[in-house]
Parts: C-alpha cells; structure tokens; sequence
C-alpha cells in the first residue's frame, strides 16, 4: 500500500510526463508555423522549460522532504506546477489560431 506522499510523488511525476509531450507537441507545432511566429514560439517554449525545471526541482525538493517539511514542499511543488500547466494553456491557446 502507498502512503500519501509516495502516491503524490507518482502522482506528480506523471503529470511531468504529460507536460513534457505537451510541450514536446506544441514545440513541433511551432516549427511548422510562419517565420513571424518563430522568436515568440522559441520565447514561450524557453519559458515553459523553466517553470517545468522549477517544478521538478520543487519536485525533488518534496521527494527529499522529512514528513515535517513535506506538506509544505508539496504545495510548492503543486504551485509551480499549476503555474507551468497556466502557461502551457496559455501557449496552446495562443499558437492555436496562428
């Protein structure tokens, strides 16, 4: 039986994986878009990059966590993914009407 922070830790080591084909997707998405697009594309995707190794540091930072620390790591690490999965929203929608 998983305890609580182990199933978040998967739980939240899953959800990396989706992100990371989601961005896998929309940095394809944008090589095939006007030149115009380019700059802002290469932008935005250097920027998802860096939220989603923000939440894989605040990741790991919970995984390492005593069970003292580990609920408040855990909202961190929740709060920089919900930033990520804010932005990569925001990216598909943007790029979606290009």
């Amino acid at each position: 039986m998983n305890h609580p922070k182990e199933t978040a830790v998967q739980e939240m080591e899953q959800k990396t994986k989706e992100v990371n084909q989601k961005i896998d997707i929309l940095q394809a998405k944008l090589e095939k878009l006007p030149r115009k697009y380019n700059e802002e594309g290469k932008a935005l995707v250097s920027d998802l990059k860096a939220k989603k190794a923000r939440f894989e540091k605040r990741l790991e930072s919970f995984k390492d966590a005593t069970s003292k620390s580990s609920g408040d790591l855990r909202a961190g690490a929740e709060l920089a993914f919900d930033e990520l999965k804010m932005a990569l929203n925001s990216a598909k929608e943007r790029f979606n009407n290009a």
